[in-house]
């Protein structure tokens, strides 16, 4: 089963390159975090720091593309650390904002927003690059696993200085970990040799006259992305009204923790197997955790915290394996110049996904309750999964194609 992993091991800079990549997602999804509570400081109003944490969600979904395509054009690394530069000062600004001007407070969250580092982007781009085809889906089931490393430390870190010390801190945390993280990546990158692309790949990112939603299989992959992240986000958020409803706030941690050690597990084995992975088999099978779990939930049942912990590993085997199976199809379906574009579409769509589904959370949760909320997740895996089925096809289909064209043109 180790296999695939003793193959990539000898590929020049990689666990370099993953590694800082963890450092230079850290701050990613603990950033809300720290804005929340520093808004609510300044205004006591969770309306008004919903509307600042969704102006850097608007500005991160916004250039996910743009940022992509300048990373096909141009240096990375000097992408990296202009955007880097920028977003942590977008961050000092917010966090030495008095809290009286806290109106121009989303303006400058907008902005900051814009100019997140697209430190998943790149790496991504550059994994599909220098490893090769038949290594793709290890390669990408170890990405996953190291974003949800990021997605577990860095909010934690980032709620703990929340916690001792305010809103501000943790803003000052997060702007010390762009400035760390992504200097860091922004020199692997360099040292590794792939920060700039080739002279053709420049070419075929300039001289593309459609999107590259136009190319066959990237909106369905897209879509089936949107799906799930809505359908993980309904349900992440349940899980936290679950445990404060019950008196037992300090459950969240555990039980999002356990979720993650499930996601961590299942992409360790699922990057250890050679073959070609099945994402409807993937996402079947967090769609049929998510249905365990809305069964188990309140007004239903009340489960203790080992079945509902039981469950959520169960269901977390699933997510770091489809998160790489999506990874590595996407990356089959675009041409070399335009990798980092799809990767920023990417991006695009499960930031809305996020966007949307957090609103629909809180209407059901006050409406209906966990159990109707984890419900309506189950029947967007369901979606999801149907989803999955077609989006295969359609890229078996477009890999077929792309096969005969090559064929073509080594004839000729």
């Amino acid at each position: 089963m180790s296999s695939p992993y003793k193959d990539l091991a000898g590929t020049p800079h990689l666990r370099a390159l993953l590694g800082w990549s963890i450092v230079g997602r850290l701050h990613m999804a603990g950033i809300s975090i720290a804005i929340t509570f520093l808004a609510v400081e300044w205004t006591d109003s969770y309306l008004i720091a919903g509307l600042i944490v969704g102006a850097v969600t608007l500005g991160q979904g916004v250039s996910g593309p743009l940022r992509g395509k300048a990373a096909d054009r141009g240096s990375a690394p000097r992408l990296l650390l202009v955007s880097g530069t920028l977003h942590t000062t977008g961050l000092l600004v917010l966090a030495g904002l008095p809290s009286a001007w806290w109106p121009i407070a989303p303006v400058i969250g907008l902005v900051t927003g814009l100019f997140m580092p697209p430190v998943g982007q790149i790496v991504r781009a550059v994994c599909t690059r220098v490893v090769e085809r038949d290594k793709h889906n290890a390669v990408f089931a170890i990405e996953a696993i190291v974003q949800e490393m990021a997605f577990l430390i860095g909010p934690t870190l980032i709620a703990v200085a929340v916690g001792f010390s305010g809103g501000r801190a943790g803003l000052l945390l997060s702007a010390a970990m762009v400035a760390t993280g992504v200097l860091g990546f922004a020199l692997t990158v360099h040292r590794s040799g792939h920060g700039t692309p080739t002279a053709e790949s420049i070419k075929v990112s300039q001289e593309a006259k459609t999107s590259i939603l136009r190319n066959r299989g990237v909106v369905p992959l897209l879509t089936v992305a949107t799906v799930m992240l809505g359908a993980f986000t309904i349900t992440d958020i349940a899980i936290i009204s679950w445990a404060r409803e019950r008196g037992t706030p300090e459950l969240i941690a555990v039980m999002v923790t356990v979720w993650g050690i499930g996601s961590l597990i299942g992409g360790l084995a699922a990057g250890a197997f050679k073959g070609e992975p099945s994402l409807a088999r993937r996402a079947g099978l967090f769609t049929s955790g998510m249905i365990a779990v809305a069964l188990v939930l309140p007004p239903l049942l009340d489960p203790s915290p080992w079945l509902l912990a039981g469950l959520l590993v169960v269901t977390g085997l699933a997510i770091a394996p489809a998160i790489a199976t999506a990874n590595t199809w996407l990356g089959d379906l675009v041409p070399e110049g335009r990798l980092a574009e799809a990767f920023g579409w990417q991006a695009t769509a499960t930031t809305a996904a996020g966007a949307l589904a957090s609103p629909l959370a809180g209407y059901l949760l006050d409406s209906s309750g966990p159990a109707a909320a984890v419900a309506v997740s189950g029947a967007l895996a369901v979606l999801g999964t149907l989803l999955a089925i077609r989006a295969g096809r359609v890229r078996n289909v477009a890999l077929s194609e792309q096969t005969r064209r090559v064929g073509v043109g080594n004839d000729a």
